[in-house]
């Protein structure tokens, strides 16, 4: 019929609703897909980050676990020794003060390391709060049918311009 071939050319002049579907999912899943690989880099970035910032406390941490371990058998003997000699204490007292005061410094130091490894996980932070927003995105796209066919940065920059 005649009005049938109109609303067919009409179609055709405007574009499928087909096609226009095909093109916002394709240009929706090239967002997503770009979205992954920049979270990917960033995430590398903030784990080389991280590990350059904790090279300082695994150090600190290894060697006041080692002190608290080993406790250098030979310095603090002689320091017990020491005070067994010069203070006239026992040498069963003189001894277990000197471990007091080395497990009390080796705590320090392991505590300091621990302290310090803490702040320098906090980096990954960055990537945590990117990755709510990319997820964010994603879900606003899929409900706003206005935004699909945008890039992360110019859905943003509309969903935020209204403030």
């Amino acid at each position: 019929m005649s009005y049938q071939e109109t609303i067919n050319e009409s179609r055709q002049k405007a574009g499928a609703p087909e096609r226009r579907i095909q093109r916002n999912v394709s240009a929706f899943l090239h967002n997503v897909i770009e979205l992954v690989e920049l979270q990917a880099k960033l995430l590398s970035v903030d784990i080389r980050d991280s590990t350059n910032s904790l090279k300082l406390p695994v150090i600190l941490f290894a060697v006041g676990f080692c002190l608290f371990l080993g406790m250098i058998p030979v310095l603090l003997g002689g320091i017990g020794f020491i005070l067994y000699q010069q203070l006239e204490w026992s040498l069963g007292a003189s001894l277990i003060s000197v471990a007091v005061i080395a497990t009390l410094v080796s705590g320090g130091l392991c505590y300091t390391g621990f302290k310090l490894s803490a702040s320098g996980l906090g980096l990954l932070r960055r990537s945590q709060q990117e990755l709510k927003e990319n997820v964010a995105w994603i879900k606003s796209a899929l409900v706003e049918t206005d935004s699909v066919g945008l890039s992360p940065g110019e859905a943003a920059k509309r969903r935020y311009s209204r403030f």
